[in-house]
């Protein structure tokens, strides 16, 4: 990666993007197809250096389960809860909690993100491979 901004014990950092890497949210990409993201600098590096840079892979795999699990989950135990409410129409109300469940799953991602999980991802700079 490359360092395009420092501020204070954050710097932003900009990757190329390749075959191995997805979509995990972590990046935006610009408009010359390098990604831009913000890591964490223990190091102090300068601006134009080139560095390396790592996440996490336990933090990485328990974002992702958060990510993709808990929205189905929410789905679910909706669909559940929603359609033991009344036996006439379980099916609507099925599908009404079903729906609330997801999107309150949603709203509780969005909750714990703020709160405490993008420090527990965030790229850690190790290395300055080549100075500025």
């Amino acid at each position: 990666a490359i360092v395009s901004e420092v501020n204070g014990k954050k710097a932003k950092i900009m990757i190329k993007k390749n075959n191995s890497c997805g979509t995990c949210g972590l990046c935006s990409l610009n408009q010359g197809g390098m990604m831009a993201t913000e890591a964490e600098d223990s190091i102090g590096v300068k601006i134009g250096d080139k560095v390396q840079v790592e996440t996490s892979d336990s933090n990485f795999l328990k974002t992702a389960a958060i990510i993709y699990l808990v929205p189905i989950a929410g789905l679910i135990i909706g669909s559940l809860i929603g359609s033991n409410f009344n036996p006439k129409i379980a099916g609507i109300m099925g599908v009404l909690g079903g729906i609330s469940g997801f999107f309150l799953a949603f709203f509780s991602i969005h909750y714990y993100d703020k709160l405490k999980h993008k420090k527990n991802i965030t790229p850690q700079i190790v290395k300055i491979l080549k100075e500025s």
